[in-house]
């Protein structure tokens, strides 16, 4: 995740899921079911992102599943911007994140 936003690599990014998968950019919208609905949002972000700094804490660590705590600050329409925010994850049997889901507020 880090590298993939960071430096906006969408390969890498599309290399951390499979094809169908269960990803919410919030846990109150309906979820992107599939790899190239999760790489067109995330290309809606980071293309008026710049100077993005990423940083992650792993709050639990199971056998497939993890959650983190993470912090994100970039430059967006000339203004700074904050994150703070958990992931919660699964992987599939590749180590594919075939489950994500993401909780986050404006600092």
């Amino acid at each position: 995740m880090k590298v993939a936003w960071e430096t906006k690599d969408y390969e890498v990014l599309s290399s951390m899921f499979p094809e169908k998968l269960t990803y919410f950019e919030s846990p109150f919208l309906r979820p992107y079911e599939t790899r190239q609905q999760v790489i067109e949002e995330w290309k809606r972000g980071l293309d008026k992102q710049s100077n993005i700094v990423f940083g992650y804490n792993v709050l639990h660590e199971g056998e497939s599943e993890c959650f983190t705590h993470w912090e994100a600050t970039f430059i967006r329409e000339n203004a700074t911007v904050m994150l703070d925010g958990v992931f919660h994850f699964r992987l599939d049997s590749d180590n594919r994140c075939a489950y994500f889901k993401m909780w986050w507020v404006t600092k």
